[in-house]
């Protein structure tokens, strides 16, 4: 699995993560995530129910601790850590409402890319959201 180590300030940072991930089985599960500027996550994540119910996060999440924070806005915050099996872990906090991206009404909880659903690197996937409804050969992207 490609993981890049960002250089910050001459002191080798936090890998992030780099890659294409995708679950399917009950329903999908896709997560696009380069390194950004100054240590940030640029990131796509979408999961699509068997009923073909959508919740979808794109955007740029800031470092946090051991990882990094998606915060829109005050109502919808997610957490994305490295596991430590080389995959990733995608923690949308208790009690989001993330009305704007889909989840009104929803409790998303966390969910995990495991090391095995790694597809490849980033290419296109992330130059914007619509490129990113295309991600992931487990849900007929590329």
């Amino acid at each position: 699995m490609a993981l890049a180590s960002l250089i910050a300030g001459g002191e080798a940072a936090a890998a992030s993560p780099d890659g294409v991930f995708c679950i399917s089985g009950e329903g999908a599960r896709i997560l696009a995530a380069a390194p950004g500027p100054a240590r940030t996550l640029r990131f796509g994540v979408s999961l699509w129910s068997p009923q073909g119910q959508n919740f979808s996060l794109f955007g740029t999440a800031s470092p946090n601790g051991a990882g990094w924070l998606y915060a829109p806005d005050a109502s919808c915050r997610a957490r994305i850590t490295l596991t430590p099996d080389h995959g990733v872990s995608v923690a949308v906090d208790a009690g989001a409402d993330c009305r704007e991206q889909g989840g009104a009404g929803l409790r998303v909880g966390t969910f995990a890319f495991p090391r095995g659903s790694y597809e490849g690197p980033v290419t296109d996937q992330l130059a914007n959201a619509e490129a990113f409804q295309h991600a992931g050969r487990c849900a007929g992207g590329h």
